[in-house]
């Protein structure tokens, strides 16, 4: 099987667009092997360990369900910044209307040549402070929408070799220089009639395996790797299953919003709203993360308007493939079997970084854990128990990581 992907090619001059072909070979993955193939997976099977790392609390950096992102140097939860430490480093931007200011806040940051950059309705550099350095493009207004408006729809925000790197949702990645020039661009769908958007169905588009920036939709079929020179295939994931989310529907899940607005005007069932008819239980991948020895998919079933529809919303599954073995399973449950600190179900709600599994854990579930156990007469893990004691319940979020056996990898 051949897949063909339209992808701009890299031209500082003009931008050309030829097909990619895609050959599948032993890069193939099978997640529809996966649905047949669900089992319990114990931790122990592929991590040999686990630490924690607990953010610094101040008045200054409270944070609020925080999405993280995972550098080599820093960990970013939107625009405030934590060492490997945990150690609370400042916080980007400022929240205003001047010309070094956001007006909803700066959400999107970045490191890269000890500057630090920001993605909103600008582009901004700081220096190591955090300070404007007046290098400032305006990308938008923030209260209206233009023709012109540019990557109002921009999700992600990362670095490529020397470039700045944007992804356009759904269809186009942006590549900057340091002066927020755009140096090229790339197609990621083969349709040049969508339009960019910000109603997205997805996590994790940008992941990260060593030194690899890895690239992944779920609108295509390709896991690819961004370097300077483009777009590199790197893994063919096949998924053809009736249970999957087609890649039409997600193009026209904008559409979708205004069909649901209608039904719910007109008085109409949910029932037969789009978004209820087209994608309920089907199943999309949250993120694709690359280790060693195994690729994680971060999945979920869709259940649209589950709350007024009082219907119950599944929890998120992992789907592991080894690429050794060249298996994949689908781990039962929501998550692993935790036989390494006991508690119950490990699921990586914040991804898969450098040969770890992470998960985000708020202070105070630990603590009422542990007092669920005691009052059950259940066992509590002693580093666990040891490390309660270090913590307050109104403190920021714990990072649990699972560390991934050497041998393994």
């Amino acid at each position: 099987m051949i897949n063909i992907l339209i992808i701009s090619s890299l031209s500082f001059g003009c931008m050309t667009e030829k097909p990619v072909k895609v050959e599948q070979g032993n890069n193939v993955i099978s997640l529809d092997d996966a649905f047949k193939n669900s089992r319990d997976v114990h931790l122990s099977e592929i991590a040999d360990s686990v630490t924690f790392l607990s953010l610094e609390t101040t008045n200054h950096n409270l944070l609020r369900n925080p999405k993280f992102i995972f550098s080599s140097h820093y960990i970013f939860a939107y625009s405030t910044i934590f060492d490997w430490t945990g150690k609370y480093r400042g916080t980007i931007g400022k929240k205003g209307n001047g010309p070094y200011e956001e007006p909803e806040g700066a959400v999107r940051i970045l490191f890269k040549d000890n500057h630090f950059y920001s993605k909103g309705t600008k582009f901004i550099e700081y220096d190591m402070n955090g300070m404007p350095t007046g290098k400032v493009k305006r990308l938008y207004d923030g209260r209206k929408f233009n023709t012109n408006d540019i990557l109002r729809a921009g999700i992600e925000f990362f670095v490529v070799g020397k470039y700045l790197a944007a992804y356009d949702y759904p269809a186009t990645i942006y590549f900057f220089d340091d002066d927020f020039e755009t140096v090229a661009s790339r197609r990621v769908i083969g349709s040049d009639t969508v339009r960019p958007n910000w109603n997205y169905i997805g996590k994790n588009f940008i992941t990260y395996y060593k030194d690899t920036t890895l690239f992944y939709n779920f609108i295509n079929d390709t896991i690819f790797s961004v370097t300077e020179e483009g777009l590199e295939p790197r893994w063919i994931v096949n998924f053809d299953n009736e249970q999957r989310l087609s890649a039409d529907v997600i193009l026209r899940y904008p559409d979708m919003f205004i069909d649901m607005e209608r039904t719910i005007l007109g008085g109409n069932s949910l029932e037969k709203t789009e978004i209820v008819r087209f994608m309920d239980n089907k199943h999309i991948i949250g993120g694709a993360f690359e280790t060693d020895r195994y690729i994680f998919f971060l999945m979920k079933e869709m259940i649209p308007l589950a709350v007024p529809r009082k219907k119950e919303n599944p929890a998120p599954y992992v789907m592991l493939f080894d690429k050794v073995k060249k298996e994949t399973v689908r781990v039962k449950g929501n998550g692993f079997i935790d036989d390494i600190l006991e508690m119950n179900r490990f699921f990586p709600n914040s991804g898969v970084y450098d040969e770890k599994l992470i998960a985000s854990i708020w202070p105070y579930e630990i603590l009422d854990y542990i007092d669920e156990c005691r009052e059950e007469g259940r066992k509590i893990n002693p580093r666990l128990f040891a490390f309660s004691k270090t913590i307050k319940p109104d403190d920021n979020p714990v990072l649990i990581f699972v560390h991934l056996k050497r041998s393994q990898r």
